[in-house]
């Protein structure tokens, strides 16, 4: 085992010493290994010093085979990979046993994970890694870490976070979740496919979620969020993306992608892609701790839909389902896409509503509905009595009459919308883009882009294209609606033709 002292920090409230312990050995145990170095980690003297674990293995992506290991009971750690000279790929841990491959004890306040891989989990809390201990003040930071194969088999249980499941401040930074997920039999709960927040907030940007779910075939099973789930708290995700995730049980499942019991939500710069769920193909949003607030912006749900294999369980609301009283929780949407999303009853294809207030809402796209299970036109929105609509929906289009109910909506037609469908459908590459000619180019709000001004355009659109662009080569530069700006026509209205 190495040891080395890095340092000393100055700043009251920090750290002491960073001091840290080399994992340079493939074996379970004894010297250089990760056995080894949370030991020492744990053994030390003080509470309060900085502990770096960083792994250098020799090979490129090698892997570890952990064996239950001992939970990490200091302030603060860091686990780093660092591939020794000419190895690209990040360090391995894989689990070959049924407990998380890490754990972290409350005694933990600031820990962090970088350039790391952790495979084959299956433990039914925290398949990968459990930190739901941790205090709800404690920040966990993973950047650029791959959760793969986090799988767990479960009965008569509550099963939570296939590949996470925390407590506290929570960032995933540049990282990748593959082919994690729950199935759980004959009673119980299973909650997030990925991730599970205990309680806290979770900040995801930059990420990737392909492949994640919750599953359960007994009548007495119910899941939710096929990707995250937030049982309480708040969740924001941004420039990140989801695809073919699920949350289907036989007593109800919620969120295909996302669902969300905890309170404030925000979505933007983000893609959802071939989700699905008995209740929110995409998103299910029911918050229990008001007030609470939803704010979906520049963002795409694609292909994603409700099903259902029986009459009893399957709702609206394909892309997103809002669940709460009314007068709550209050609702922000500007310059999203909803396109080709379906509802299992034919109501609420992209959007359907129970008990939201709606303050803003433009700049939307509601597109190419799916039929229902029995092949039926759908509607693309469904409503509530208990919902509470925004004085005016301005700038926002959808090709047929479901979406009415808020004010302003312009019904067209989907040659007049002219999407343009990029990729296979219902796969993790489908996409939508505006075509030259569409009603939506420098359709959406004319005021001036803004960040903070909910009735405006953001600056920047999903592709981080800067707004406005004079679309239609009109003279006037102006927003278009949905979460792409279109600069072909923009091109040829200036064109190189002269």
């Amino acid at each position: 085992m190495r040891f080395i002292a890095l340092g000393i920090f100055t700043l009251f409230g920090a750290p002491l010493l960073a001091a840290e312990f080399e994992v340079n050995s493939l074996a379970s145990t004894g010297p250089g290994t990760l056995r080894a170095a949370i030991e020492a980690v744990n053994a030390a003297a003080s509470a309060n010093d900085q502990y770096d674990i960083v792994f250098r293995l020799p090979g490129d992506g090698v892997a570890i085979a952990v064996t239950p290991l001992p939970a990490i009971a200091k302030r603060y750690v860091r686990l780093i990979g660092q591939p020794v000279v000419g190895a690209g790929a990040r360090p391995r841990l894989f689990a070959v046993s049924g407990t998380p491959i890490l754990r972290f004890t409350a005694a933990g306040e600031e820990i962090e994970l970088a350039n790391l891989s952790l495979e084959s989990g299956v433990a039914p809390e925290g398949g990968c890694l459990h930190a739901a201990d941790l205090p709800v003040t404690a920040s966990l930071t993973f950047d650029d870490v791959t959760f793969d194969d986090c799988l767990a088999s479960a009965a008569n249980r509550t099963v939570r976070g296939a590949a996470i499941y925390a407590r506290g401040n929570v960032s995933v930074l540049d990282s990748r979740f593959f082919d994690t997920g729950f199935e759980l039999s004959g009673s119980g709960r299973a909650e997030g496919g990925a991730i599970a927040l205990r309680a806290g907030s979770l900040y995801v940007a930059g990420t990737h979620f392909a492949g994640t779910s919750v599953f359960g075939d007994s009548a007495s099973v119910q899941c939710g969020g096929g990707a995250i789930w937030i049982q309480s708290g708040d969740l924001t995700a941004i420039d990140s993306t989801f695809s073919l995730t699920s949350a289907f049980c036989g007593a109800g499942g919620v969120g295909g992608a996302i669902g969300h019991s905890g309170r404030n939500l925000t979505l933007r710069n983000v893609i959802v892609r071939a989700g699905t769920a008995q209740y929110g193909g995409a998103v299910w949003f029911g918050p229990t701790e008001p007030p609470a607030a939803g704010r979906i912006e520049n963002s795409v749900f694609i292909d994603n839909r409700t099903t259902r294999d029986n009459p009893i369980f399957g709702a609206p609301g394909g892309a997103l389902f809002v669940r709460g009283e009314a007068g709550g929780p209050s609702m922000v949407m500007r310059n999203v896409t909803f396109a080709r999303n379906g509802s299992a009853t034919g109501g609420g294809a992209h959007v359907a509503d129970s008990g939201a207030a709606w303050s803003t809402l433009h700049s939307i796209i509601f597109a190419d509905a799916r039929p229902d299970a029995n092949g039926m036109p759908s509607d693309s929105c469904a409503a509530s009595a208990n919902t509470t609509y925004p004085l005016q929906s301005s700038f926002s289009f959808a090709t047929d009459d479901g979406c009415t109910w808020f004010p302003g909506m312009q019904q067209v037609t989907s040659q007049a919308l002219a999407l343009a469908y990029v990729g296979p459908a219902q796969s993790a590459t489908v996409d939508v883009r505006l075509q030259p000619g569409s009603i939506a180019i420098d359709g959406g709000s004319p005021a001036t882009p803004a960040q903070a001004d909910a009735w405006s355009c953001l600056p920047a659109d999903i592709d981080l294209k800067m707004r406005p662009s004079d679309g239609d080569g009109d003279g006037a530069a102006r927003c278009d609606a949905g979460a792409r700006e279109s600069l072909a026509n923009a091109l040829f209205a200036h064109s190189f033709e002269g």
